[in-house]
């Protein structure tokens, strides 16, 4: 989990004047040393996770509850944030030390706005279940949210769990609601902590 800051001061004493040369051969432009301060332009700090999968392994059962039941409220807030993290694996989240989820691998992300959500078409036939082509046409940013389901929980107590609560997230009026308020412009000012 990564927050930026801009201009973030510290007083100087609090360095050791060997790590001061090591910042200034490493950060270089982004950092300015001044009389009594070491002063960051830009710094990203990172807090310490478990990702969601290896935390639900060795989690207890309220832990493993309160951090599906957050997942899902991660999920949310990315989509009210017109983001679609693509990738929903539990790998790809993590779990702070006060229980909360961050979602943290960026790769597949796109703006909410950019995805076509729809519903999973039904075969024509019986036996166009069972053929190596696909029955349907399926596009770069087409989303079927009734599938994402299979790829994000287990089968059993937590997936049950996060259907009873989050289950319209396996739906496309979820998403096309939200898609429909960023195309409008929309905006949530949503705080990460």
């Amino acid at each position: 989990d990564a927050q930026l800051f801009k201009h973030w001061a510290f007083p100087l004493t609090a360095f050791d004047p060997s790590l001061l040369s090591d910042l200034e051969a490493s950060v270089g432009s982004f950092l300015e040393i001044t009389a009594h301060e070491v002063i960051f332009t830009q710094l990203f700090t990172e807090r310490k996770m478990t990702p969601l999968n290896i935390f639900l392994d060795s989690a207890s059962t309220e832990e493993a509850k309160k951090v599906v039941l957050d997942y899902g409220n991660a999920i949310k807030e990315m989509a009210m944030s017109n983001v679609f993290p693509g990738d929903l694996l539990l790998k790809n989240f993590g779990v702070t030390h006060d229980l909360r989820v961050v979602f943290y691998d960026y790769d597949e992300v796109t703006l909410l706005t950019n995805c076509t959500f729809r519903k999973l078409p039904e075969p024509r036939y019986e036996e166009e279940i069972w053929d190596d082509e696909t029955w349907t046409v399926v596009h770069e940013n087409d989303i079927f949210p009734e599938e994402l389901e299979k790829f994000m929980l287990p089968e059993g107590p937590y997936r049950q769990l996060f259907r009873e609560h989050h289950g319209d997230i396996f739906d496309i009026y979820f998403w096309n609601r939200w898609k429909g308020f960023h195309q409008n412009n929309g905006f949530i000012d949503l705080q990460p902590y």
